[in-house]
């Protein structure tokens, strides 16, 4: 019960070498509440989101709520594995609900923003869980990356995929009919060839091939 297998994210300090000189299975010991410096994890989300990007309003927010979304969902899987939960956005919001809701707010009331990079608002030296998106920019990643601890754990909530539908047969459809109840229809419908689509793909190649080359753990949620 107080151990599990090695993975890639684990902090290698909790590594039991006993078990692995005896059995030569990695091992780590499961983090235990009691213990702050092993339990306690700060989750912290980028909202930095060029301007060129953000004149496109109608899919930005639904990038938008896909990735509050996103961050709600991990928020809570990382708080139900028994660990203290801190969550720190680039932003000061302001929620009004009772404590246990406080985070489910603050991370609701965020919103892109161009002001601060990443690499300007993040201090990274106590840094559990980094969530980032698409339009991150690679070289701001590439500054902050090396002062992340170890066994830190990068998030990457990607968007080029987000109105994906079978595209042809959708555009087809739409020629004759429009269904008014459906307000993701229209972005669908031009999402193949539109620019924020292409431009997506192209960052998310260019995240991936940076954080391959650097051999960093990282989870890739589309």
């Amino acid at each position: 019960l107080h151990y599990k297998p090695f993975e890639s994210s684990d902090d290698i300090r909790r590594i039991v070498w006993k078990i692995y000189a005896k059995t030569h299975e990695w091992v780590v010991r499961v983090p235990e509440i009691r213990n702050p410096y092993t339990s306690h994890l700060l989750f912290v989300a980028s909202f930095y989101l060029d301007k060129f990007v953000a004149t496109y309003q109608r899919h930005t927010q639904e990038m938008s709520n896909r990735y509050k979304n996103t961050l709600w969902t991990i928020f809570c899987a990382l708080q139900e594995s028994g660990c203290e939960m801190q969550f720190q956005a680039d932003q000061i919001t302001h929620p009004s609900s009772p404590e246990q809701d406080a985070v489910a707010q603050r991370i609701a009331l965020c919103e892109w923003q161009h002001q601060h990079s990443i690499r300007e608002y993040i201090k990274p030296g106590n840094v559990s869980v980094l969530c980032i998106h698409s339009f991150t920019p690679a070289e701001q990643l590439a500054e902050l990356i090396p002062e992340l601890p170890t066994g830190s754990t990068l998030v990457v909530v990607a968007f080029s995929r987000l109105f994906k539908r079978n595209l042809l047969g959708y555009s087809l459809f739409n020629l004759f009919f429009r269904s008014a109840n459906d307000r993701l229809g229209w972005l669908k419908s031009t999402w193949f060839l539109h620019p924020l689509r292409l431009m997506a793909k192209r960052r998310e190649q260019q995240l991936k091939r940076f954080l391959d080359k650097e051999d960093i753990p990282y989870e890739w949620i589309a």
